[in-house]
């Protein structure tokens, strides 16, 4: 039972397109009855000819099928009380019909997201695995695959709608929209929404990005799979049977993802950078150029060491081989931006390069953090294992563990990225030298907790989870290295981890300063010069530390320098 008194809504009024004139709205009433019949007859028609004709009765036209289904049925709740609106405007709808059109435009909504995942899924065996496209695809695993996707859209439903109207409603009960959508619902509530809209956000970001992913994933290795293909004809036909799949996606996520409020329009940022150090600029542009040419040129030198000397081909450095590519594309993500406003050139950026720049950062910060994790069972297995080390680690685990970090990278940085830049923004000068997630989520106009909140849940697991693997891996080591016999035995043994696990430190160190801090704890400027310490000095550490202190590395570099020599 309510704990607070509220005058009892029993109904709302939409607003729906009342700021219109009435000869404008009926423009709109005629072009988009047009367009709904359009999308009915056209529906009707893709299930009637895959219904007669066998020759499209195959897992793509199934799915195409079922999804025509969802779509229909998605339209038909929204659309007709929208064309009724357009004619009378003001027009009311009661609690219970709201909940209802709430309902169903989110079941078939979040279905609609994952039946385009599942036939990104069947244009991947179909390409990539053609050979047991009839044994993968079979009717059971189409059939569960619909279901599964019409099951997360019910159950993505009953949350969103229970968690809406379990909210006290106020006098204001004017909609300003043309349905029952959730965010302007929220917004007549007389209480606290905004554990309310951290769930819709973590929701939105599950049933968008997921999906998101995994197609991007599907067609990542479908055009892989076409570019080995010889014939350039063979490519086309190939690329052909999935174009259709990829507009439809492109189109759909495209308009899913894009920003309804009505704000003054920002196309790009100011990167202020190092803009305090007026005096000292020069000196950082030395400075920081040295260190970038370094860590290029170490990385560069580990991962051509690991791949022309054959004692380098452990799972050990394979790992180490994987981070110093990462750690190269990291630093160019954004080095040569920072240097460049260093000597006054172009501090602007795009809103696009700042999505982008931020993107690329997120996913192969994360993706080290993870193959800092696998580096560390790497080690795990070595010391306490070692018998059936070449059994565990062996190459397929390997590029497992790799994937498996670049995956976590690419899910972390879709998320972050769709979360922040779905926000509007009202200023434009970036408090840092490059697009980092909190100077740029204080530009937006709005009130960001609720984004804030959800930054600080994945900062947390994307450095606690590594963290706390990590920690348990060396507990393990360590006890297992306190067994041996012999102060010789030991010190060798923990030799073999002492480089990983002085990188680990200072990385952890670093990022956990960064990101799990209070906001407010340091001025502008501490806060710059801790993103220094892992955007600058932490990829450096890679190949100075594993160069320095590894001795096989050494030894590898040496017996490459001799055979140059002779």
């Amino acid at each position: 039972m309510p704990a607070s008194n509220f005058t009892a809504v029993t109904e709302f009024t939409f607003e729906g397109f009342s700021v219109f004139e009435w000869h404008h709205r009926i423009i709109l009433f005629v072009t988009f009855l047009a367009l709904y019949l359009l999308t009915l007859a056209s529906n009707a028609v893709i299930l009637t000819v895959i219904h007669l004709n066998r020759q499209l009765h195959t897992p793509m036209y199934f799915f195409l099928s079922v999804l025509s289904i969802s779509e229909t049925c998605y339209t038909v709740a929204i659309i007709p009380r929208m064309l009724s609106s357009l004619l009378s405007p003001q027009q009311a709808i009661s609690i219970p019909d709201c909940a209802t059109q709430l309902f169903f435009y989110l079941t078939f909504g979040v279905n609609n997201c994952f039946l385009l995942t599942a036939m990104g899924y069947d244009r991947y065996v179909a390409i990539c695995n053609p050979l047991r496209y009839s044994v993968v695809m079979g009717k059971r695993t189409c059939i569960k695959l619909a279901s599964g996707s019409w099951s997360i859209g019910l159950s993505t439903a009953i949350i969103q709608v229970s968690s809406v109207f379990s909210l006290p409603f106020c006098d204001a009960n004017v909609i300003s929209h043309f349905f029952c959508d959730i965010r302007p619902l929220m917004k007549l509530a007389c209480a606290d929404t905004t554990i309310k809209e951290l769930i819709t956000l973590l929701i939105s970001l599950c049933v968008l990005v997921l999906p998101m992913v995994l197609i991007f994933i599907s067609y990542v290795l479908i055009v892989t799979t076409i570019l080995k293909i010889a014939s350039a004809e063979g490519r086309k036909k190939a690329f052909a049977t999935c174009a259709s799949h990829l507009t439809v996606v492109i189109v759909h996520y495209d308009l899913v993802t894009m920003r309804k409020d009505n704000y003054t329009l920002i196309t790009g940022f100011i990167l202020q950078g190092f803009s305090s150090f007026h005096e000292h600029q020069i000196t950082l542009f030395v400075g920081f150029l040295t260190l970038y040419i370094l860590t290029l040129a170490g990385n560069i030198i580990i991962v051509t060491i690991i791949h022309i000397d054959h004692h380098l081909h452990t799972p050990m450095y394979f790992f180490l081989s994987t981070l110093s590519t990462s750690e190269t594309v990291y630093t160019l993500v954004i080095l040569p931006r920072m240097l460049c406003s260093l000597v006054g050139l172009s501090q602007s950026i795009s809103l696009a390069g700042c999505a982008t720049q931020m993107f690329f950062f997120v996913t192969f910060g994360i993706t080290n953090c993870f193959l800092l994790t696998a580096m560390g069972y790497d080690r795990y297995v070595a010391i306490c294992n070692p018998l059936r080390y070449t059994l565990i680690m062996n190459k397929r685990v390997c590029a497992q563990l790799v994937w498996g970090a670049c995956s976590i990278g690419l899910a972390v940085a879709m998320t972050q990225v769709t979360s922040v830049f779905r926000l509007p923004f009202c200023a434009t000068k970036v408090a840092h030298f490059f697009c980092d997630i909190r100077p740029v989520m204080k530009l937006s106009c709005i009130d960001t907790t609720v984004n804030e909140i959800l930054t600080l849940i994945i900062s947390v697991l994307v450095l606690v989870v590594p963290m706390g693997l990590v920690f348990i891996s060396y507990v393990l080591i360590i006890s297992t290295i306190l067994k041996i016999a012999s102060a010789e035995g030991r010190k060798k043994t923990f030799a073999t981890c002492a480089s990983h696990l002085t990188v680990v430190i200072i990385h952890y160190g670093c990022a956990s300063i960064a990101y799990l801090k209070p906001k407010s704890e340091n001025t502008r400027d501490q806060d710059q010069l801790i993103s220094v310490t892992y955007t600058v000095i932490t990829p450096l550490l890679n190949p100075v530390v594993y160069s320095l202190r590894n001795k096989e590395v050494k030894d590898a570099l040496c017996r490459a320098i001799g055979r140059k020599i002779t």
